[in-house]
C-alpha cells in the first residue's frame, strides 16, 4: 500500500505522506519507518535530486526521532533534504534592495516586472513591514 499522494505542479511534485495517529508509540515508530521508505521510494522513482520537509512530525513522536529515521533512510543517496521551519521572517529594511534586486535578474525568477516580482517575493518574505 503506498502512504502518499503525489501531485504534480508545473516542474515539482507534491508529495503528501499518509501516516497513522492514535496508536501505541511502538507501532508509530513502525508506521514513521514505512512512510520514510515510501518517501524514499518515490524519490528514486521521480528521480528527485532533493526535497523539502516541515518541521512538524510526521507521526506523534518527538521531532529527532522523525529527523534521525529520514536521515539513516536517504544517507547512501545523493539527495538534499531542505527543512523548513514554517516560519516568516521580515529582512532588514537595509536587506530589501538587494532581495528585490537579486530576484529581478535572476535566471529563475528576473525580468518579469516590478508588480511581478514583489507578488513573487510576498509570497516567499514578509515585505510590507514598515520596520
Amino acid at each position: 500500500m503506498r502512504r502518499a499522494i503525489i501531485r504534480k505542479l508545473r516542474e515539482n511534485y507534491i508529495i503528501s505522506l499518509v501516516t497513522r495517529n492514535r496508536v501505541s508509540a511502538r507501532l508509530q515508530i513502525e508506521y514513521l519507518k514505512k512512510t520514510i521508505g515510501c518517501l524514499f521510494e518515490i524519490t528514486q522513482e521521480l528521480q528527485l535530486k532533493s526535497f523539502s520537509i516541515s518541521k512538524r512530525p510526521i507521526v506523534d513522536l518527538p521531532w529527532d526521532t522523525n529527523w534521525n529515521l529520514l536521515t539513516r533512510e536517504f544517507r547512501d543517496i545523493s539527495i538534499k533534504i531542505n527543512m523548513c521551519t514554517n516560519e516568516i521572517t521580515t529582512p532588514p529594511k537595509a536587506e530589501r534592495f538587494s532581495i528585490i534586486s537579486e530576484n529581478h535578474i535572476s535566471a529563475m525568477d528576473g525580468h518579469k516586472g516590478i508588480t511581478k516580482i514583489l507578488k513573487m517575493l510576498k509570497l516567499r518574505i514578509d515585505i510590507d513591514d514598515p520596520g
